[in-house]
């Protein structure tokens, strides 16, 4: 049996998904039941868009979709979840155009269809036709066998909170983060902008972009992804670096705001370093 959790997904400033029809968080949820449901249910499954913003900025266009996929047995426990975000974005002329924003979010939930895969839990419950074991991460809503990401049962939730007491974060973090019984936890040392080869990129921007990058990779060598990210801490050697980053931090976490400290600081490492990120995850 499929369900549709009934939860507002995030959006972003400048949001004018309201203007579509259907809404993108409609649309993305009339995608997951004609696919999902041709897949067939033995068990319960419990589909979640997280986040549908489509945001117009000057002469920009950006669509953010995440969705999330829960199975649980016939006593309500969860067997295994999948989970994906996208980001696409549409500049110049294009993004002015009639119909720019129809175009874009028929991309990203494309997008969104290769990243998703059905998770696998064990017969007969979960989703029938589907091989495999049981699965947390990322696939797409089509049939075949899930890639397990997160061996080793499921991921513990994060509760993020921002209290009544303390005033409201500056920007898309949270003040905590609260994990019951987690199974794991990584601590990632800080990353820089270096690439696989050794080089280091050029410009703070480019920096922050590989720096994100080399976290992805660390977090999926261990099964896990941006969204089991509780805490980041970030160096930046130029206040000017503070947009860039801001900018390519909601981009990476889609939605998820992990507690945050940013400092602006006289240098790395290494002087050609700009910027450094540290994380923690649990899973």
């Amino acid at each position: 049996m499929l369900e549709f959790a009934q939860v507002p997904p995030r959006t972003f400033p400048g949001d004018i998904g309201a203007e579509l029809s259907p809404p993108p968080a409609e649309a993305v949820r009339i995608m997951a039941r004609d696919r999902l449901s041709a897949a067939g249910t033995a068990g319960q499954a419990v589909f979640t868009v997280t986040t549908a913003s489509l945001v117009r900025e000057r002469s920009s266009l950006t669509c953010l979709l995440g969705c999330r996929l829960e199975i649980l047995d016939a006593a309500g426990n969860r067997l295994g979840f999948a989970e994906a975000e996208v980001r696409r974005s549409m500049t110049g002329p294009d993004a002015t155009r009639p119909r720019a924003a129809d175009l874009l979010l028929r991309r990203a939930m494309d997008d969104l269809n290769v990243e998703f895969r059905i998770p696998a839990p064990p017969q007969p419950a979960g989703l029938a036709g589907h091989g495999g074991a049981r699965h947390r991460g990322r696939g797409r809503l089509t049939r075949g066998p899930a890639r397990d990401l997160n061996p080793g049962g499921p991921t513990m939730p994060i509760e993020l909170a921002n209290p009544s007491g303390v005033h409201a974060p500056a920007s898309r973090y949270s003040h905590a983060a609260l994990v019951r019984d987690a199974a794991r936890r990584l601590v990632v040392s800080g990353q820089v902008g270096l690439t696989p080869e050794g080089q280091v990129a050029e410009g703070g921007e480019a920096q922050i972009g590989q720096a994100l990058a080399n976290l992805r990779t660390i977090l999926q060598a261990h099964g896990m992804g941006p969204q089991q990210v509780v805490k980041v801490t970030v160096f930046l050697t130029d206040r000017g670096l503070l947009g860039p980053w801001r900018a390519a931090r909601d981009a990476f976490f889609a939605g998820h705001a992990p507690a945050s400290t940013l400092l602006v600081v006289a240098g790395l490492a290494d002087p050609r370093f700009l910027v450094e990120v540290e994380a923690e995850a649990v899973a």
